[in-house]
This record gives structure tokens, sequence and C-alpha cells, in this order.
């Protein structure tokens, strides 16, 4: 029987063949066991199990800028180019690291540089990437948002990449907001201070591209 992030994953290809062709046309095909098992030896250890699952669907897309399948407007990586991404996000923290110590847990605590089990898997093509946080602890696996400005800042989007991709295709197929729960964390969390929490429902523009438009929750 299929995994849950390939049943995940075919509903949200089929959706998009069917309702945004462009953006269908960049997925790219399954990665190797060759390529997943390289990104493993890169980071030294194995993946999560939904994470693998999902790269053994789809390496990534062809074209960032046209397939920003991953709300509110990322484009999944490739194997390759997320050992690129995570390569160069090493080599700027090295070259001005903040001299704050380490954390080594996985999870939502501030971190102001890249630590090198942060993943990328995928990019907004403007220097910020979402990342699986492959650090230990009970979080392991989640996905969050490193920011090339804010660092790792109220970071966590979802506990795992199926959460990630459950609600993608929630957003999709049944026409429900993206990241409403990252939002009611938000609210909770800055409760009393002027912050925005939107989420993100899917549209389609006239060339046949998703795209996430906010809206108040």
């Amino acid at each position: 029987m299929p995994g849950q992030v390939t049943t995940l994953w075919h509903d949200i290809a089929e959706w998009l063949r069917q309702n945004a062709p462009a953006s269908a046309s960049e997925i790219r095909p399954p990665a190797s066991d060759a390529l997943i098992a390289q990104v493993e030896a890169e980071i030294g250890r194995p993946l999560p199990a939904d994470l693998r699952e999902w790269w053994q669907q789809s390496d990534g897309v062809e074209e960032p800028e046209l397939a920003f399948l991953l709300p509110p407007g990322f484009a999944p990586l490739s194997c390759r180019e997320a050992l690129s991404q995570r390569a160069m996000s090493l080599e700027i923290t090295a070259s001005s690291p903040s001299g704050g110590p380490p954390i080594d847990e996985a999870g939502d605590e501030r971190a102001a540089d890249f630590h090198p089990l942060f993943l990328p898997i995928g990019t907004d093509t403007l220097g910020n990437t979402l990342c699986a946080d492959l650090r230990d602890g009970r979080r392991h696996g989640c996905v969050g948002e490193w920011n090339h400005e804010a660092g790792w800042d109220d970071a966590l989007r979802w506990e795992n990449v199926a959460a990630m991709l459950a609600d993608v295709r929630a957003a999709l197929v049944d026409g429900r907001p993206a990241l409403a729960d990252y939002a009611s964390r938000r609210g909770q969390r800055f409760a009393g201070r002027d912050v925005d929490t939107p989420v993100f429902s899917a549209e389609v523009t006239d060339d046949g591209e998703l795209e996430w438009t906010d809206e108040e929750p």
C-alpha cells in the first residue's frame, strides 16, 4: 500500500494537473536512491521517513519561479539544490557568525546561525528557505522557515513534512486555508501585540500557475 506521503502527493499533483497545469509541468521525476543517499551522507544521518518518501515521489521542481507549491510561496527543492542551498547558508554563517552557542534541539527556539542540521527543502528564490529540522529532540523532522535576515525566528511552520503536505492538500482539494495552525500558534504567542497572523488560500493565475493569497483567519 502507498504511504501517507505518497497518497498526499498524488492528490496534490493531480489537482495541479487539472487546475494549475503550468505549475504541474515543473514537477520533476522521483529522486534516485543514490541521490537520497548522497544527501544523507552529506548531512551525516538518515532522513526522516516522510521526507525520504516525498523525494521518492518527486525530486523538487525544474523552475522554482513557476512552481511555488508550498505556502506561503516556496518551491520544492531537488536533492542537489537542497545540498547547494545548505552549503551556501553554512558558508554565509561561517563568514559572519553571531557568536552565540549553537542550539542542538529541534524546534522553535530562536537561532541566529544556520545549523548544519537544517536541510532546505523549499525556496522562495529570495534567499529564504523552508528547512527540515534534523536536530535531535521531540520535534526532529519539523519544518520551519530560515529567513536570510531574521534567521530561525518564530520559524516552526509544520510538525513534519507529512503535515506540510496534508496542509497543502487540504488547501487545494478541500479549499481550506493553509497555515491555519501556525497562525493560531502565532496569535497565542504574541497575544496583545500588533502582529500579523494571516492564513493563505490557493489561487491560480491566468497562466495556470499556483499562487498563495493571504487573508485574515
